[in-house]
Order: C-alpha cells, then sequence, then structure tokens
C-alpha cells in the first residue's frame, strides 16, 4: 500500500493514480538469425524512441545482442500494453527492412523481420 512514507521518486502520479510499471520486452528475429548490426541497431534505437514518446512512455533501457534486442519501459496505465507492443514491432520491422536489412542481408527482405516478443508485466495496485 502506498504510504507517505515511501519515495516518490519510486512511482508516478496521476490524477487518481499512484503507478510503477515497467515492461521488459526481448524482441527476437525470425528464425533467430544474427541480423541484428550496428546499423540494425541503430535503425531499431530511433524507432524505439519514436514510439515511445507517441505512446508517452519512457525507454528506460535498450541493448540489442547479434540475435535479439532488450527493451525496458516504464509507461503509465492509460497505455494498453499489447497496442504499445504491435507498434513497437511494426514501426522497427518496417524501418529496420526498409534502411539497414536490404543492405546488410537482403535474404530477410520480404519476411517478418522481429516476430517474438516475450513480456515480463510487473504492476502494483493499492486495494484501497
Amino acid at each position: 500500500m502506498y504510504n507517505y512514507h515511501m519515495s516518490t521518486d519510486q512511482f508516478r502520479t496521476g490524477r487518481h493514480v499512484v503507478y510503477k510499471l515497467h515492461a521488459h520486452i526481448v524482441l527476437v528475429p525470425k528464425y533467430r538469425r544474427k541480423v541484428i548490426t550496428k546499423r540494425v541497431t541503430d535503425c531499431l534505437r530511433e524507432s524505439f524512441d519514436e514510439v515511445c514518446s507517441r505512446y508517452e512512455t519512457t525507454l528506460d533501457a535498450f541493448e540489442t545482442d547479434r540475435d535479439h534486442a532488450h527493451l525496458l519501459i516504464s509507461y503509465p496505465p492509460k497505455v494498453s500494453l499489447s497496442k504499445l507492443i504491435m507498434s513497437l514491432k511494426t514501426i522497427s520491422s518496417m524501418r529496420v527492412r526498409e534502411e539497414a536489412v536490404a543492405r546488410d542481408h537482403p535474404f530477410v527482405v520480404g519476411s517478418a523481420f522481429l516476430v517474438t516478443v516475450i513480456l515480463c508485466h510487473i504492476g502494483w495496485r493499492s486495494s484501497a
């Protein structure tokens, strides 16, 4: 239960809510191909920043490996997590295919780029 002894920097507040919602999302290329290069990473970051600003969310952490990308996003309760993830996947996949993958990995063009999402959703809700 939230009370005045808790640190307020841990929680965000809205008009009628106190919340701290984070989603850890892992995006994986189709067949877990090792196609994430420096160019793809830059393209993904731009795409994720754009989507996060549209949804009024914060990209707290972003890291990539050759075959997957990790995102840690904090978001308000008004944001539908499924729509946020759909936008993250759609926009980043389109942009990566257009700008980066066609040059570095032509065999990936025409197929889905980011297809798998693993999600850990941790929320806290007051019983009052």
